[in-house]
């Protein structure tokens, strides 16, 4: 091997070491029944913070605030479609849940961060649907990606799935 290459190796292998021990994690994963409490960096903050307006918008039914989350070019997959869809079909299956139903969520309900990851202007949440019925067998695993814009946090993708209630650890 020369040694140009043996340097831009070591370097390439430096680089990606650095690079790695920089994106730490943002919090240690809880072991057996530790209870999940995150200290939030300003920047999760800023986003969490958006993720509650979410459920504040939705409780309220405040369709415009809440569409006004979403980013235009979204596109995100709900456990409850086929496909992906964009922020034209959040849009419409919302108006529709706050036409034809009331809400399911308690006032105030908010859910509780599983992980919050920041990489510049773009964030990814995680977190459970907090639902107030513990006896359905299925919880629901929430995703969305936030990209920081000139108007503040907006999503841009997400996922959910439904997942099998586990058992209370006793």
């Amino acid at each position: 091997m020369t040694s140009t290459l043996r340097t831009a190796l070591l370097l390439i292998s430096l680089c990606l070491l650095l690079t790695v021990d920089s994106v730490q994690p943002l919090h240690r994963p809880p072991t057996n029944n530790e209870a999940r409490a995150l200290t939030l960096t300003p920047e999760q903050a800023e986003v969490w913070t958006a993720e509650q307006n979410y459920f504040r918008y939705l409780q309220a039914k405040d369709l415009q605030k809440h569409m006004a989350l979403w980013d235009d070019r979204f596109v995100g997959w709900p456990d409850y479609k086929e496909h992906p869809v964009d922020k034209k079909d959040i849009g419409a299956d919302i108006a529709e849940e706050f036409r034809s139903s009331q809400s399911t969520l308690p006032p105030g309900t908010l859910p509780t961060p599983e992980s919050i990851n920041v990489i510049g202007n773009v964030a990814v949440t995680y977190y459970f649907w907090p639902d107030p019925d513990k006896s359905s067998p299925f919880v629901y695993r929430i995703t969305h990606t936030w990209l920081k814009t000139a108007n503040g946090w907006r999503i841009i993708g997400g996922l959910s799935c439904e997942a099998p209630r586990k058992p209370p650890a006793h």
